[in-house]
Parts: structure tokens; sequence; C-alpha cells
């Protein structure tokens, strides 16, 4: 949830900032490149690089750009606190809970739903296959 005095001040840099300042810092967020960023906020291929850098040294952007990032990280699912979870999971998991007696993976169906945490399903060519590995820490799913 966005606090009040967030909101303050995303409304006090953006009353400083152009329209393409406000570009540049939106794109900056999804890319983190300041040439690409300037690129699609409409500064010329000759001048991005130049204008992109300049955008970062701005102190009302990069306090835009600071406001609006930890708005995203506030938002994300994924916490330390739950990473360490899974991975303590996935660690002391006992393996026979997703193999036959012979050795053979058993169907998806089959295994409990609580231990599919560290499961990470790849489609081959007879549909999804389960291979066990880590998730990528930035996982954002249940």
């Amino acid at each position: 949830m966005i606090g009040q005095a967030n909101l303050n001040c995303l409304a006090f840099f953006i009353s400083l900032m152009t329209q393409k300042e406000i570009s540049f810092a939106e794109n900056y967020l999804t890319t983190f490149n300041a040439t690409d960023a300037a690129t699609k906020a409409g500064y010329s291929d000759r001048t991005a690089q130049q204008i992109g850098y300049v955008n970062l040294t701005k102190l009302y952007i990069k306090k835009y750009i600071q406001s609006k990032a930890s708005e995203i990280l506030e938002g994300m699912v994924v916490r330390q606190e739950r990473v360490l979870r899974e991975i303590t999971a996935i660690a002391f998991t006992d393996v026979s809970v997703f193999l036959n007696n012979d050795w053979t993976l058993k169907p998806i169906d089959e295994i409990p739903k609580s231990k599919l945490g560290g499961i990470n399903f790849q489609k081959m060519a007879k549909g999804l296959r389960p291979m066990i590995s880590l998730r990528p820490f930035l996982y954002c799913g249940n």
C-alpha cells in the first residue's frame, strides 16, 4: 500500500517534470537502461545517451524513480521469509513423495499440492514433465 507521504512526494516530483521526463522515468523503471528509456520517451537517437545520463542526474527525476521503485517493491509478493520457506521446503523434501516404487516419477495429480512448491514444470513433447529445481527467486506466482 502506498503511504500518503509517498503520494505527496510523487505529486510534487511530477509537478516539476515534463511529459518526456515522466515517460523517461517510467521507461527507465522497466529497462534500467537510460539510453533505451530516453529513446522510448521520444528523445532523438542521436542525443538519447547524453539525455539519459543527464536525466538520471536530475534530483527530482532520481527521487521520482526511487519513489516509484519503492512502490513497486512494496507490492511484490515475494519476501525474504517466503524465499527462505521455499528453499527450506525444497531442501528437506522427501524425494520418495515424487517417485513410484520402481523409481519412476509419479503423475503430478498423485503428488500432494503442498509438496509441489519446488517443482518447475517444463513443456515436453508428451505434455508437462516435472523437474525438481529451484524456482527463480523473483518468481511471483503461488
